[in-house]
């Protein structure tokens, strides 16, 4: 498998394909950027040890292969691909699964915003009964909600 280049991939981008098409990087195993008509996209497979049960020898087997998505191309380039991607297999051998810790961040992120929505408005309007204080609470949960992919 050949050397992913940033050359290469300002060029795949410049014209991407019609269809997804995953391009494979040759240093990092299962490192890829998947390039379609609207993006391109560092995704790495893998599997986690020991998520697979253990063997009848009793070794360590490896479980379903996961897709991690790393981000997108121009904003993550080539060197901080492959250093998460090294990071993630590290992981995943060590037996802890790195897209289970992305969700668990993903969801102690949404849990301090949506605590921040309860707290401000409550700080701006501490009598509940105060004319007005839930239209402000609603105004600003609509404006911190993130926006919709």
């Amino acid at each position: 498998m050949p050397k992913l280049t940033d050359a290469a991939l300002r060029a795949v981008v410049k014209n991407p394909p019609k269809n997804r098409r995953d391009l494979a990087d040759g240093t990092v195993t299962g490192l890829m950027v998947r390039v379609g008509p609207g993006s391109a996209t560092w995704s790495l497979k893998l599997r986690v040890v020991g998520e697979g049960g253990i063997s009848k020898r009793g070794h360590k087997k490896k479980g379903k292969e996961q897709r991690v998505s790393l981000g997108e191309y121009p904003a993550l380039s080539i060197e901080r691909a492959r250093a998460l991607a090294n990071t993630f297999l590290d992981q995943a051998n060590g037996g802890v699964s790195p897209a289970a810790a992305l969700e668990s961040g993903r969801d102690r992120r949404r849990a301090d915003r949506e605590s921040l929505v309860r707290k401000v408005p409550r700080r701006l309007c501490p009598d509940e009964r105060a004319a007005g204080a839930r239209q402000i609470r609603n105004r600003f949960a609509r404006a911190r909600r993130p926006p919709d992919r």
